[in-house]
């Protein structure tokens, strides 16, 4: 890796931790577990803000949890507020918070009862328990999707629950997350984007518009869109809007929009979306529905939604070959066993594969690591 004046967001200069993190990714491609870090110009203090890091130094590492003591009247008057979202979107830590709370609370079947408690020193632990309590019984769905999804305020969980029920019991199954493949997966995503920016979390999408512009990322994610191409996508929108831009601002902002919403919000509140989904359509009795319920998590975490695709994933190739694969597989329901045994009686298919897929498949297929 070549770096010259690294920066992070919009000028920002590199920290010396996020510094050690690109670098300890040198010669991560492949088996490689070490590479070079080159630092360029390094006698030019303008650009590296100083001098280049020489040598890693201990990182004060804090939980979260950890200002539990001082927090507890926030807390309070986090629960009781009449605004509860906005309070969430002010000071993200009391969320977290109180998910811990509610979590330790299930768990050890009450706060006073868990023996890690007695570390944070708080008064009035009966009081806080109580108040807990309360936050518990009022839900109306199983506590142990609290316990699914750590890190999300319970109350908040409830507001979707609370959307869920105010929606056509005629037709519950809009509520569903399309297949990422299928015609309307845009149409789905948005909607349920727009239900989780009403009620949860905002970092799908401030409103409709931000819903649509991030649902849309989403899915060609899931269907296996390489950065390079969703990159040039962004760039030909503002070329048709006749909007200015910047090619380098572009291509921090889609690896930035895929690292933060593909690979984390998404994962993460979609989650919570189908847990609550599920039981809804139970309590609802609609069960039937629930075999629909897909695991979005592992598509977006993979950034395939294909079977076929996962499989060969899963067979040990990264997802560039295994997409570049399965665009010559007419099936899209192959197992690991019959990927493989494709591969074995098609090879001379893929013969116009890059080399470097092309060493990919020799290596998993001979069982050999390069």
């Amino acid at each position: 890796i070549f770096i010259r004046g690294p920066k992070k967001g919009s000028g920002k200069p590199m920290q010396e931790d996020d510094f050690w993190n690109l670098a300890g990714r040198a010669g991560r491609w492949g088996k490689e577990f070490q590479g070079n870090v080159i630092c360029v110009d390094t006698n030019n203090e303008r650009i590296w803000n100083g001098t280049p890091p020489i040598s890693k130094k201990n990182i004060k590492i804090i939980r979260a949890t950890d200002s539990l003591h001082d927090e507890v009247n926030s807390i309070y008057e986090y629960i009781d507020s009449p605004h509860h979202y906005g309070m969430t979107r002010a000071n993200p830590k009391l969320q977290g918070l109180l998910s811990y709370l509610c979590i330790s609370h299930y768990l050890h079947d009450g706060l006073v009862f868990n023996p890690y408690i007695e570390k944070y020193n708080l008064e009035n632990l009966d009081e806080l328990d109580a108040k807990i309590t309360e936050v518990l019984d009022l839900l109306s769905f199983p506590l142990e999707v609290v316990t699914r999804n750590p890190g999300i305020s319970p109350i908040l969980m409830q507001s979707l629950w609370n959307r869920f029920c105010d929606c056509d019991k005629d037709n519950l199954e809009n509520l569903l997350l399309a297949d990422p493949s299928s015609d309307d997966a845009l149409s789905s995503y948005v909607a349920a984007f727009t239900r989780i920016s009403d009620t949860m979390s905002i970092e799908l999408g401030y409103n409709s518009k931000g819903a649509f512009v991030l649902a849309l990322l989403v899915i060609k994610w899931m269907r296996g869109y390489p950065l390079a191409r969703l990159i040039s996508e962004r760039i030909d929108y503002f070329k048709k809007k006749k909007k200015e831009y910047k090619e380098p601002s572009v291509i921090r902002n889609v690896m930035e929009d895929v690292e933060r919403v593909a690979r984390y919000q998404a994962p993460k509140l979609l989650s919570c979306y189908n847990d609550l989904l599920r039981y809804f359509y139970i309590s609802e009795g609609r069960a039937d529905l629930v075999e629909y319920i897909d695991d979005v998590g592992v598509f977006l975490e993979l950034g395939v939604s294909i079977k076929t695709q996962i499989s060969l994933i899963s067979l040990g190739f990264s997802r560039t070959s295994a997409v570049m694969i399965s665009e010559y597989i007419t099936s899209d329901n192959l197992d690991e066993l019959s990927c493989m045994q494709w591969i074995n009686e098609n090879s001379s298919l893929l013969d116009d594969l890059p080399a470097l897929v092309k060493m990919e498949i020799y290596s998993i297929v001979n069982g050999i690591e390069l």
